[in-house]
């Protein structure tokens, strides 16, 4: 699968994953994220090429990604993306090119990126406690069977 990101600057991309379970395919989409972050964020190889302008969010967006899932699953999904946190936010093309008083990269995409996990009860249409609106750039979901 691709991973497709729209080039808008200065502004907020809301993705929202539905019936996330174990927080597989929404982890999985995060560190694609801050992957294509990070590769823009490097300084040009030897060589003098740049990375491609297209690989990634402009540096400027922030994108906030909520990973859902009914009451009983919640705890299970939380404790997964607590656990995994730090793989997702962190990655080794910016860890080998950054120096000394530079952010780590953690520190870097997660200013960049913000995942939450929230439950979202697909019988009640009452979601006032949403901190964006209930609006989304992109809506996405993988398995969703109950």
């Amino acid at each position: 699968a691709a991973v497709v990101m729209p080039n808008v600057v200065g502004s907020i991309i809301n993705i929202l994953e539905l019936g996330s379970g174990s927080g597989c395919f929404g982890m999985a989409l995060a560190c694609q994220i801050v992957q294509r972050f990070q590769r823009r964020q490097m300084p040009p190889p030897h060589d003098g090429d740049r990375p491609n302008d297209d690989d990634g969010p402009p540096p400027t967006t922030t994108i906030s990604l909520t990973l859902t899932d009914c009451a009983a699953a919640l705890p299970q999904l939380r404790y997964n993306v607590e656990q995994n946190r730090r793989a997702i936010f962190s990655g080794s093309s910016r860890e080998e090119h950054s120096s000394s008083g530079q952010p780590s990269s953690m520190e870097d995409a997660s200013r960049f990126l913000r995942l939450q996990c929230r439950e979202l009860d697909w019988n009640n249409n009452n979601h006032d406690n949403d901190d964006d609106n209930g609006t989304y750039n992109l809506i996405i979901g993988s398995d969703l069977l109950y």
